[in-house]
């Protein structure tokens, strides 16, 4: 789990490792797990925040088969 205030630093990490035709994959957690201690979860919104200015995104969605809350 990344802390809130490292992911900026996160995205544009990932954005200097990557290969030019690199992908980014990876689960993010949208809902709110915990303020203070992992996991540590956030929004589609606040996570578009983080990627879309270094990305070009394909897909961002909720699973449709996924035990509800």
């Amino acid at each position: 789990m990344i802390d809130p205030i490292l992911r900026t630093k996160y995205a544009l990490k990932v954005k200097e490792l990557l290969h030019k035709n690199g992908k980014l994959a990876g689960l993010l957690f949208e809902a709110k797990l915990n303020d203070k201690h992992s996991p540590l979860g956030g929004s589609k919104k606040e996570y578009l925040t983080y990627f879309t200015p270094h990305f070009d995104l394909h897909t961002m969605e909720s699973p449709n088969k996924s035990i509800q809350n």
